[in-house]
Order: C-alpha cells, then sequence, then structure tokens
C-alpha cells in the first residue's frame, strides 16, 4: 500500500451511499475501498424495487469510475481473519469489523488509517482499538435533514443492544441524535423498516392518522419518510416544520392537507401564503404582469388550488379570509395570530428571509416551509435551507426529508437528468 502516502481514508458502505461526490470533494486526500463495502453494495443493487437507492448507487459508481484518488484494498479473508484473532479478540466476521481489521493492518505498516463514517458503532469499535474516526453528518454543508438512518444485522447482538437501548427508556443516546429527529431503521435481514422520532429522553415508535376531511378522504403516507412527515405535521408542539425534497416527492400536498384540515377543524383562523417572488429562469418578472398585486401574486398560491377543487374555490378562501397571500418584501412588522404561515419554495429564499418569517409567528400561529435545493433558481451561500441545521435540536424545530418521487411515473424520469 502506497510507498510515499501514509494517510488513508477507509469509508463504510453508508458514507459512500449518502456522499456520492466524496471522492471529488475531497480530493487531496487518498480513499480506500475494501472488497466487504463493495460486497455490500452489489447486495443493496439487488433491492430494485428501491429506486431512491438505485438512483445513489449509479450515481456512486459514476464518481467512483471518475475519482482517481481511491484505492482498492487487495485484503483477503484470511488476513482480515488474522487480524482480528491478533486485536480484536475473534470479533465476527462483519463489513465494519474488517474494516476496523484493514485499518490495523495499515497501521502495521506504518500507515495512518482514518475511518470515514456516521455509524455509531463502527465509531465506538474503531476508537476502541485506536483508530482515528471522522464522520460527516453535521457538516454545515451537508444539510441536516431530520433524519438519522441506521441500518442493523438482527443477527449481530451488539446492534440490537444498541438500538433496544434507544426504545422507549431513557438512554446515554449513544447516536447523538437531536430534538425531534427521526430514526429510520432498516432490518436488513427481515427487509423491514421501522420508525421512531427522539424525544430528549429516548425514541419514542411514531404516530400518526390519516387526513380525513371534505378536500382530502383517507389521505395516508405512501412510503416511509411520507409517515415521518404525517407525525412531524401531527405534533402540536412542534411549532416550526420543515419539509425538505425533490420535486414530486409529496412536500406541498401533505403540508397543504394539514393546513386544509387545520382551517376545517378551526384550529387555524387561516392560511398565510407567503413566497420569495422569484421566478423560473427565462419568465417575466413579477413587476411586468396585469393587474393588482393579489393577482400578481395569486400563481404562486396555485398549488393549494390544485388540491382544494380549482381557482373558484381558491377564490372564495381568498374572499372569506381563509387564505391570506402576502408578498415577502411586505412581511416586516407583521404580528400574525392563530393562522398557519405557510412559505413554499424555500430554496428561493435566503437565512435572512427565514429570520422575518420566524418573527413573525405570534400567538396560536405556526411556520411551515418546504423547499428542494436542486429546484433553486437563486444562488446564494446563506440559501434559507442551507441553514436550517442551525434549529436542529430545538424543541420548538422539526423537519424530514422525503426522498422518493411518489407523483408519477414520468415525474420519476426527472432523477435521470441528474
Amino acid at each position: 500500500m502506497g510507498k510515499f502516502m501514509t494517510e488513508y481514508y477507509l469509508v463504510d458502505t453508508n458514507v459512500l451511499l449518502d456522499n456520492q461526490e466524496i471522492f471529488n470533494d475531497y480530493k487531496d486526500r487518498e480513499f480506500v475501498i475494501i472488497e466487504d463495502v463493495l460486497r455490500e453494495i452489489e447486495n443493496l443493487e439487488r433491492r430494485k424495487n428501491d429506486k431512491t437507492l438505485q438512483f445513489k448507487i449509479r450515481k456512486l459508481k459514476r464518481g467512483i469510475l471518475d475519482a482517481d484518488n481511491i484505492t482498492f484494498a487487495e485484503e483477503t479473508k484470511e488476513l482480515v481473519d488474522s487480524v482480528r484473532d491478533k486485536y480484536m479478540g475473534g470479533y465476527d466476521d462483519f463489513a465494519d469489523n474488517n474494516i476496523i481489521a484493514y485499518a490495523l493492518h495499515l497501521k502495521d505498516n506504518n500507515d495512518t488509517p482514518i475511518i470515514v463514517t456516521n455509524d455509531v458503532l463502527l465509531k465506538i469499535k474503531a476508537l476502541r482499538f485506536g483508530i482515528d474516526v471522522v464522520g460527516l453528518e453535521y457538516d454545515p454543508n451537508d444539510n441536516y435533514n431530520g433524519i438519522y438512518y441506521f441500518e442493523y444485522d438482527e443477527d449481530n447482538q451488539e446492534h440490537v443492544d444498541l438500538l433496544d437501548s434507544m426504545y422507549m427508556r431513557p438512554t446515554t443516546n449513544d447516536m447523538c441524535l437531536k430534538v425531534n429527529q427521526y430514526l429510520h431503521v432498516y432490518n436488513i435481514k427481515a427487509d423491514k423498516h421501522t420508525f421512531g422520532k427522539y424525544n430528549g429522553t429516548f425514541v419514542e415508535t411514531i404516530k400518526w392518522d390519516k387526513i380525513r376531511g371534505y378536500f382530502f378522504d383517507k389521505f395516508a403516507p405512501r412510503n416511509g419518510n411520507q409517515k415521518l412527515a404525517f407525525d412531524l405535521m401531527q405534533d402540536d408542539s412542534i411549532k416550526v416544520k420543515a419539509i425538505i425534497g425533490k420535486q414530486g416527492a409529496g412536500k406541498d400536498v401533505i403540508q397543504i392537507a394539514h393546513a386544509v384540515k387545520g382551517i376545517e377543524e378551526g384550529k387555524f383562523d387561516k392560511i398565510v401564503w407567503v413566497r420569495n417572488n422569484v421566478e423560473v429562469e427565462g419568465t417575466n418578472e413579477i413587476g411586468f404582469l396585469p393587474n393588482g398585486l393579489e393577482d400578481k401574486l395569486k400563481p404562486y398560491v396555485m398549488p393549494l388550488a390544485d388540491h382544494i377543487g380549482g381557482e373558484h374555490v381558491l377564490d372564495e378562501w381568498l374572499l372569506n379570509g381563509k387564505v391570506e397571500v402576502i408578498h415577502l418584501g411586505h412581511l416586516r412588522g407583521r404580528d400574525i395570530k392563530n393562522a398557519i404561515i405557510y412559505c413554499t419554495e424555500m430554496q428561493n429564499s435566503t437565512e435572512a428571509h427565514l429570520k422575518l418569517l420566524l418573527g413573525r409567528v405570534s400567538e396560536g400561529s405556526e411556520l411551515w416551509i418546504n423547499g428542494d435545493t436542486k429546484q433553486s433558481d437563486v444562488n446564494s451561500s446563506a440559501n434559507a435551507l442551507s441553514n436550517l441545521y442551525k434549529l436542529a435540536g430545538n424543541p420548538l424545530f422539526g423537519m424530514v426529508e422525503l426522498d422518493k418521487i411518489e407523483r408519477s411515473d414520468v415525474a420519476e424520469l426527472s432523477d435521470l437528468l441528474d
């Protein structure tokens, strides 16, 4: 291994799948991928029904092919078995343990191994054997998404013990979860997903109900992360609710369904619809559109009309005060009570806009926001969505990322253009 290079970054499977461009982002580092990690990716590729996972793997493959700073470890089973026997007291033949074993092998050769992982168990074990560990989960440049993903093997007692210790009892929080952060658990052997939410003391089971009302009849989640979004929207203790994700993933329909239900039940007096007037590139600016301010802003509230029966119903709601449309530039100084302050397309707003919105929330009101960084029509280092991680851990804030397109099969084709 590397006569002149002495510092190697060994990456685990989850880091590669969550950071497919890691090799390009850190061109000055020499990465090592062991055979067990490649084998895990190959096994995951067989899950043909998980289109989001398939997209991540395709993107990762392109990143690996384009990179020139990767070494593929030529470890053998005999090598890692012997290192585990020598240093690790016969630890089982799992990929995580073999990453540590290969790191110890590098250390024996006077190289400097560093394991790159967000996996709590791998981190704990690596540090126990004197291997340095770095993680990427809370890098401000890597947006906080409100969810911690944990894959476990029910045959691995360490995995089972860690998971059991987190649920429904006071915990030392070895996963370093933030308050209101969701836990998405995947049981590899049973091919089963379960979900929880950290309340500051332990992980509790999520709770959600179908939406039933005049405009939404038995509206229910279509996938796992949408279940988390339903739990978020139905948690009255959370006053700032953010849903992010790709186009067609269900951000607006989930929030609008809950907003309409809140109005129908009298929980809120109105929806205050706020949006920054940033147009899609190549379209006319709002000042060039005809008629008064309300007519100019009306196109921005059409996502609501799509789900309440059309433009004529929207006109009725505007007339009777159930909906108020506000230009973001006219929001300063407002004191908004008993309302849902609803701001969509937040990728086109700045951190300063987010501060302004938070400052308008008065008694009985909540701030609901959503957006998709991939659809941004502005370039700003102060993008509002990129700064949501600063709110993470506050009991009044909750966030969920939707990662699967549910609008239609045609909408899914947009992923192929990334």
